[in-house]
C-alpha cells in the first residue's frame, strides 16, 4: 500500500512539474511576442519620422529598458555621416543610404541585441530603390558568448530574414535583407539573449552591402557567398567574396552594456 501511495504521489509530482514547465514556456513566448509587437511599433514610429530619442522614450513607456544605443549613417558608396547632423541634399543622395541603429534592451528579464535599419528621413519616398540590385545584403548581430547565451531571434517584417545561425553558440547570427525595402522603409531584427556572466561587455552589428559593378542586373541574384572566419571577442567574423560582376562593403556599429543576473 505504501508503495502504491509513493508511486501515486510521484506521478502527481511529475504531472504538476510538466504543467509548470509548459506554463513557463508559454510565459517566455508571450513576453517575446509582446516585445516583437513593440519593435514593430518602433519601426512604424521611425517610418513616421520619429527620432532615435523619441523611439527610446517610447520603448521606456512600454516597459522596455534601453541600456545602450548607437547609430551610424551610411551612403551607398560606403561614406559614413554623423548620425544626427541632418545636413543632406536629397538631390545628391544615393538610393542606398541607410541608418543603422543598434540597441541593447532588457525586457522581462531577457536581453535583446537588436538592429534597426531605415532610410534617412530627409530622403524622398522612393529613395531606397536600387535599380540594379545584386545579391541580398547581409546583417549580422554579434555578442560575447562569455557573457550571453543565445535564446532566439526574430524580425519585424519580410524585408529581412534569418540566413545563418550555425554560429549562434559562438555569438553571431546572420540575416539577409533586401536592398529595396517595401512595407515601409524600416526593418528590425533581434537576438534574444540570457546572461551567463555579470560584467561589462559589447554587442555589435555589421551591415554588408552588395552591389552590381556592371549596373546591368534588373533583379536580385540570390544569396551572397559568405565565409566564416575566426571567433572574435564579440561573435564570429564573416567575409563576402567579390566577383567580376559584384562587389561589397561593410560597416559596423557597437553598443556597450553592463550585465546583471
Amino acid at each position: 500500500m505504501k508503495k502504491f501511495r509513493l508511486s501515486f504521489l510521484l506521478a502527481i509530482t511529475l504531472v504538476l512539474s510538466s504543467f509548470s514547465g509548459f506554463a513557463s514556456a508559454d510565459t517566455e513566448q508571450g513576453a517575446e511576442d509582446t516585445f516583437l509587437k513593440i519593435m514593430r511599433q518602433a519601426d512604424q514610429l521611425k517610418d513616421n519620422g520619429a527620432t532615435d530619442k523619441v523611439i527610446d522614450k517610447f520603448l521606456k513607456s512600454q516597459g522596455v529598458e534601453v541600456l545602450s544605443s548607437n547609430t551610424v549613417t551610411l551612403n551607398e558608396n560606403e561614406n559614413e555621416f554623423e548620425a544626427n547632423v541632418g545636413e543632406y541634399n536629397a538631390l545628391n543622395i544615393d538610393p542606398g543610404d541607410r541608418k543603422l541603429t543598434t540597441r541593447i534592451t532588457k525586457d522581462s528579464g531577457r536581453y535583446y541585441a537588436w538592429v534597426q535599419i531605415d532610410r534617412l528621413p530627409t530622403l524622398p519616398a522612393n529613395a531606397t530603390f536600387e535599380d540594379h540590385p545584386a545579391s541580398y545584403d547581409l546583417v549580422s548581430i554579434n555578442w560575447n558568448p562569455t557573457y550571453f547565451n543565445y535564446v532566439a531571434n526574430g524580425v519585424t517584417n519580410n524585408n529581412m530574414w534569418l540566413a545563418d545561425a550555425d554560429y549562434r553558440d559562438k555569438g553571431t547570427i546572420l540575416f539577409n535583407i533586401y536592398d529595396n525595402l517595401d512595407q515601409g522603409s524600416t526593418v528590425s531584427a533581434y537576438a534574444k539573449l540570457s546572461v551567463k556572466k555579470v560584467g561589462s561587455t559589447t554587442t555589435a552589428v555589421k551591415y554588408t552591402h552588395t552591389y552590381d559593378k556592371t549596373q546591368e542586373t534588373k533583379s536580385y541574384s540570390g544569396n551572397a557567398k559568405w565565409t566564416w572566419g575566426s571567433p572574435l571577442e564579440v561573435g564570429v567574423s564573416y567575409t563576402v567574396a567579390s566577383t567580376l560582376v559584384e562587389a561589397n562593403w561593410s560597416k559596423s556599429a557597437t553598443a556597450s552594456v553592463k550585465t546583471s543576473l
